[in-house]
């Protein structure tokens, strides 16, 4: 019965999104994500953008996917369209000209040197947030996961001081904001109509 009813949410997940469905022989990669755990055991929320410019959040129970993806800094691409299969859509999607150039700081930030590592503190609150950049070489079915900046407790872990880097640690953070933060109401008449972001 749980066997049943997992393969026919995974079913109605699929069906949902004729636009994965009809996509899914081509592999498709990430281009950014960030993960943001609040304190010790607390709820996190995921965000992350594909090649297609596609933006996807996860939240608790399914947010830890991601971490348990990234393995020994990599991931593949049926890890990718795991985590596509269960995340939420966001929209608008984001322009070619933007993804385009996030892969291209990524790969800048990736060939960087520019990095700095504090010993993790030690505090009460727990709580986390790491952002990565993905580089997908040509041929390869797995990607490199370039982790861009790591804080524990509002304290730098780790960072990529890089101009690239920084500049995409900007942009994550635009893109995160804008998917997590509710859109104000529009006022029709006297009733006020909220907009899902």
């Amino acid at each position: 019965m749980i066997v049943a009813l997992v393969i026919g949410c995974g079913a109605v997940a699929r069906a949902q999104r004729p636009e994965w469905r009809a996509k899914s022989g081509s592999p498709v990669a990430l281009v950014a994500s960030c993960q943001s755990t609040q304190g010790k055991g607390g709820r996190s929320q995921v965000w992350f953008v594909d090649d297609r410019g596609r933006e996807f959040t996860l939240e608790w129970p399914r947010d830890g996917m991601l971490s348990d993806d990234i393995a020994h800094s990599r991931l593949t691409s049926s890890d990718v369209a795991r985590l596509i299969e269960f995340a939420h859509p966001v929209a608008p999607s984001v322009p070619p000209i933007d993804v385009g150039h996030a892969r291209m700081l990524a790969m800048a930030a990736q060939r960087s040197t520019l990095a700095t590592h504090q010993k993790r503190k030690i505090c009460n609150d727990g709580s986390q947030v790491k952002i990565y950049g993905y580089v997908l070489l040509r041929g390869q079915i797995s990607q490199d996961a370039i982790l861009l900046r790591d804080t524990f407790c509002n304290s730098v872990v780790d960072e990529n001081l890089s101009p690239e880097a920084q500049e995409m640690i900007a942009w994550v953070r635009f893109r995160w904001t804008r998917a997590f933060t509710p859109a104000p109401p529009v006022r029709r008449g006297a009733d006020a109509v909220y907009r899902r972001p």
